[in-house]
């Protein structure tokens, strides 16, 4: 059984549903601290889509209170980004292939309910993966749910022994602080995502722009063309 471990990301890569995709359970840390300093934000409140050609930062406003901020705690600094967001992708893919096709996809995402960045950054992966009809959503669990408190390498191990796992699939870039002596030890394999992101059409651009939201996928070249990109094996 292949694990994997993420954060919770707003509208992330194909890389992200990639790995989804290809492991059996995929953790989501909802129990770890929210990076500071990062100027707009990182990953888990900011996506990139194609605005005239170039690639631009989708940013969700948030609430930055002093001290530590859990991932899960995560508050809207206002209300109103979500229509903001949904104009500025409407507008930048209108003339997109298939922007007809996912327009109660965009509406639903961006209908109002959640409180909180991750709730809203869940519910917009799941409503994704229901679209794309792999019955990928049933793979994921919260960190939360087990109660781990170690840290690095060891949380990683210990959520992994958690759901049972015997493999933890790892990003290209996670040597910097994997340390894989210690799943040795543990006797957990470690397998490498080895995804390329495949050119696809994009909108006013003669270059393809990479890691881009999956909604740009989505809206170029539809479902059956994202599952494509979707279904290379790790490893192939």
């Amino acid at each position: 059984m292949v694990a994997a471990v993420h954060q919770p990301n707003y509208l992330p890569w194909l890389g992200f549903f990639h790995k989804l995709r290809h492991c059996d359970v995929f953790i989501v840390l909802d129990d770890v601290q929210f990076p500071r300093h990062q100027g707009q934000g990182n990953w888990i409140n900011r996506s990139r889509i194609n605005v005239n050609g170039s690639p631009t930062w989708l940013s969700v406003p948030i609430q930055r209170p002093s001290g530590v901020q859990m991932v899960g705690d995560v508050r809207f600094a206002d209300h109103s980004w979500s229509s903001r967001h949904r104009r500025t992708l409407e507008v930048s893919y209108r003339k997109a292939p298939h922007f007809d096709a996912m327009t109660t996809l965009l509406d639903g995402v961006y209908a109002p309910g959640e409180d909180t960045l991750m709730a809203f950054n869940l519910r917009a992966i799941s409503l994704v993966l229901d679209r794309l009809g792999a019955g990928d959503a049933s793979k994921i669990v919260m960190a939360s749910t087990y109660g781990i408190t170690s840290s690095g390498t060891d949380r990683l191990i210990d959520l992994v022994k958690a759901v049972g796992a015997t493999t933890y699939m790892t990003g290209r870039g996670a040597g910097e602080y994997l340390e894989p002596e210690k799943f040795a030890a543990a006797s957990i394999a470690l397998t490498v995502q080895d995804f390329v992101e495949v050119p696809r059409p994009q909108l006013r651009t003669s270059e393809f722009v990479p890691g881009l939201s999956i909604l740009d996928a989505l809206l170029m070249v539809g479902l059956a063309g994202t599952n494509a990109l979707l279904e290379t094996r790790t490893g192939d």
